[in-house]
């Protein structure tokens, strides 16, 4: 029987479901192709077709969840509002989706912990620094514009509060990703964030 582009589609998504799942519990490492075939019940050979092997899948499931937080991010810019609305938008919505999200917050765990040191994984991790200067490019751009606007006092450096803005945002998802009952990260979010632009802004 023919398969249609539907099936394959089910069976990449069963096999990333499988994957992310394992990869969670065991680590990227210890887990085995064998292992994600059985969890996802096709074989070695639909992982390495689909894929390309290991690697790939976890390629796959690192663009996923950048893909996914870009659209949030052009949701919270779409809103509208002062430069620093949106970068207030922008920096909360993100680390509400990684509460929120189940997918994306496990995505967002095992990047941080579990792959830092992976040979294998050494060209995503360059991918994922070339992002992290492009976000710092991208803030450091609105907070200018804020500056320009009268919004942000003159004397505030764009580019330290950019580097604040992101540091806020790291820092409360690993501090809550290491234990979740300390703390709300919706909550804290809002309230992290507000202290900043309270210290930067004119009003």
């Amino acid at each position: 029987m023919k398969r249609t582009k539907e099936d394959a589609d089910v069976t990449r998504q069963g096999i990333l479901a499988a994957a992310l799942r394992l990869f969670s519990k065991y680590g990227y490492e210890a887990t085995k192709l064998e292992d994600i075939a059985e969890a996802a019940k096709v074989t070695r050979g639909a992982i390495y077709h689909h894929f390309g092997g290991k690697v790939g899948l976890y390629n796959e499931l690192s663009d996923r969840v950048m893909v996914r937080l870009n659209k949030v991010a052009e949701e919270a810019v779409a809103a509208g509002g002062s430069s620093l609305d949106i970068l207030r938008r922008v920096t909360v919505q993100i680390l509400v989706s990684s509460h929120q999200d189940a997918e994306i917050r496990a995505i967002q765990e095992l990047m941080l912990q579990q792959t830092l040191s992976e040979p294998a994984l050494r060209e995503n991790w360059q991918k994922r620094i070339e992002n992290g200067k492009q976000t710092l490019m991208l803030f450091e751009e609105g907070f200018q514009e804020a500056i320009d606007r009268g919004e942000v006092r003159d004397d505030v450096s764009p580019r330290t509060a950019a580097l604040a803005m992101i540091g806020i945002q790291n820092g409360l998802f690993s501090l809550w990703f290491v234990d979740q009952t300390l703390f709300s990260l919706e909550e804290e979010a809002n309230r992290a964030v507000d202290i900043l632009i309270r210290g930067i802004a004119t009003n």
